[in-house]
């Protein structure tokens, strides 16, 4: 089956769900985003920007970005009419990419497993900040949250160890639009050989596991837990902003490798001295608030 003959429906807001279905509407899938007029997609709700009305309000750019090209229906789905059409579409769709927490479909009389008996092909992507099964399986949560209990943001911060309250508003939701569509595409392509769909319980949170990966594996070697660092890096010195000449004037540095280390010198007018003292990576290391004196000096 070819992309243009996907049908793709997608209930749910923010960032995560949304980003599944627009790129596989990029790729060619027919996308209907489904919503009711009683519970709207928030981004369509938020305040107008600065200069702006009400009016515009729609106008959000998140919006745009991540429903280009999609088809909108609106429906009740506490009416019996609603969810009569809710199942017929789904009995039609290929890709189904939900991003609301589990039991909501259980609590107006369907679920993902009926959706399957009706149309055994159709390939079911969860996308719940838990997952299906826990205890926490039924709580709500935003990408702040998914980062934070994932142990990201507590890596992010000062070298002091302040933290910086959050690394981005919606850092947890781009990482699980992306495995969502992964795991969507990885299904597809399963099921060109089974012909049978599947269904995907995807944890956002665990998702976002996956970008404090490198704070995982240095507890795994040192045994200590990894705590904010700043602009430093665990591996090279010197690395991070340094003050320059000018009034609040700063240059980006990252020396990765002995070589990079002797250019520096180099263009800094070091001593030879000095770049056979730290000439290894090992000798930086170790010598890390001395270097970064040594550079913001020269």
């Amino acid at each position: 089956m070819s992309f243009d003959q996907l049908n793709v429906i997608e209930t749910g807001g923010g960032i995560a769900g949304p980003l599944v279905g627009r790129a596989l509407r990029d790729l060619g899938a027919n996308v209907v985003k489904l919503e009711s007029r009683r519970r709207l997609d928030f981004g369509r709700t938020r305040v107008p920007p600065p200069g702006k009305t009400s009016e515009h309000v729609h106008a959000s750019p998140s919006v745009h970005d991540l429903h280009a090209g999609k088809a909108s229906v609106t429906v009740n789905l506490k009416t019996e009419l609603g969810r009569t059409i809710f199942v017929d579409m789904t009995s039609k769709a290929n890709v189904y990419v939900d991003t609301y927490a589990p039991g909501w479909l259980e609590r107006i009389g369907l679920s993902y497993e009926s959706f399957q008996e009706r149309n055994p092909q159709l390939i079911i992507l969860s996308q719940s900040a838990y997952g299906t099964m826990g205890p926490k399986r039924d709580q709500r949560a935003y990408a702040p949250i998914m980062t934070a209990l994932a142990g990201l943001e507590s890596t992010v911060g000062y070298q002091d160890g302040r933290t910086v309250s959050q690394v981005s508003s919606a850092v947890g939701d781009l990482v699980a639009g992306h495995f969502g569509i992964l795991l969507v595409l990885s299904a597809l392509y399963s099921r060109q050989s089974t012909s049978r769909g599947t269904i995907l319980d995807m944890s956002q949170i665990e998702a976002s596991v996956a970008i404090a990966g490198i704070a995982f594996a240095e507890y795994g070697l040192t045994g200590e837990t990894p705590g904010p660092r700043g602009n430093a890096h665990p591996m090279h010195v010197p690395h991070g902003l340094y003050r320059v000449a000018g009034d609040d004037q700063w240059v980006s540095l990252a020396i990765c490798s002995d070589d990079d280390w002797s250019s520096l010198c180099d263009s800094l007018g070091l001593s030879e001295a000095v770049r056979r003292e730290y000439q290894s990576t090992e000798l930086r290391l170790q010598a890390r608030d001395e270097i970064d004196q040594l550079v913001t000096k020269a």
